[in-house]
């Protein structure tokens, strides 16, 4: 999905599974070990510049990060910059279950929604 707006600076937000992939991105700041903000242990953060993005994560929006990034078999990255936001979901079982499938669907829009800014 590509969110509404750009972000603040450069960055990436992640499941774990992802974070060799986000190191790859020799981003120089991380918020990964920012307590403070409420963030999950599960949830792998870079950036270009951390005291720029922390306005950024109000309440709401951690909220949903925590419950966008920390799908049971579906890791998530969401990739930023001045000019384009995507947010990318994997899944490693097929949605078969269509009714399965309008939530998680819902589900990921509305947090979407939420994390744009």
């Amino acid at each position: 999905m590509t969110l509404k707006g750009p972000m603040l600076c450069e960055g990436a937000i992640a499941s774990m599974p992802f974070k060799h992939f986000i190191d790859g991105l020799q981003l120089p700041d991380t918020l990964s070990d920012d307590a403070s903000l409420g963030i999950i242990k599960e949830i792998y953060i870079r950036l270009q510049n951390r005291e720029v993005i922390k306005p950024y994560f109000t309440k709401e929006r951690v909220q949903a990060l925590n419950a966008l990034l920390n799908i049971k078999n579906m890791p998530a990255l969401i990739i930023f910059g001045s000019r384009d936001t995507v947010l990318r979901i994997e899944s490693a079982d097929p949605f078969d279950n269509p009714e399965r499938f309008q939530k998680f669907l819902t589900k990921a829009t509305e947090a979407a929604k939420i994390i744009s800014i």
